[in-house]
């Protein structure tokens, strides 16, 4: 019995066909966990600036009286996680499809989120930070974050279909606009 290339080939073309809406979906959704931890240590970070005591001791080092989670920990640990999100974005496979758009576009504005409140809570700590000297430091963070995102925005833009791409960059364009306003005010002279 011979076989024809449309009796043997299109079935498995048929059988293959949701492997790659599989593939597609298992991308937004590896995006989007990745995008959900670096979130996460965002919070992490504002938490612990929030609550910061304001001795420079207790930045490094987690006690009864300061942070729990010590800002450069959670600074140190937040570009960790922004670097291996960045990663894990490039070597992630396209995401097609506008379902898959939806999920990463609803894991990045909650990134963006709780970017914006980390960054308010650096600005409001600036005083804090100045009075201990360390404004220099938290203004040299800013920049590397500010570098590791964009790196990180650029590369889920990068996995969005075509099409969404400029909504995509829209959606990231106020965590760029965050880290300028909070480097604007750590250029400015202490206020002791």
């Amino acid at each position: 019995m011979k076989s024809n290339f449309l009796t043997t080939t299109l079935p498995l073309l048929f059988l293959l066909s949701p492997l790659s809406s599989l593939a597609s979906a298992s991308s937004a959704s590896t995006i989007s966990t990745a995008l959900n931890k670096v979130q996460q240590s965002t919070s992490k970070l504002g938490d612990s600036i929030t609550s910061w005591n304001g001795k420079p001791l207790s930045l490094l080092l987690p006690g009864p009286q300061n942070n729990k989670n010590p800002i450069l920990v959670a600074a140190v640990s937040l570009l960790a996680q922004v670097e291996k999100a960045t990663k894990t974005a490039r070597d992630s496979g396209p995401v097609p499809d506008l379902e898959g758009a939806l999920q990463v576009a609803q894991a990045t504005t909650d990134l963006v989120g709780a970017v914006n409140v980390t960054l308010e809570a650096i600005i409001r700590a600036k005083p804090k930070f100045d009075r201990t000297l360390l404004t220099p430091l938290i203004l040299i963070d800013l920049g590397l974050q500010r570098k590791a995102t964009a790196g990180l925005s650029q590369e889920v833009v990068n996995k969005i279909p075509p099409e969404l791409q400029d909504t995509a960059r829209e959606l990231v364009k106020p965590v760029d606009e965050g880290f300028a306003l909070a480097i604007r005010v750590f250029h400015q002279p202490p206020s002791f």
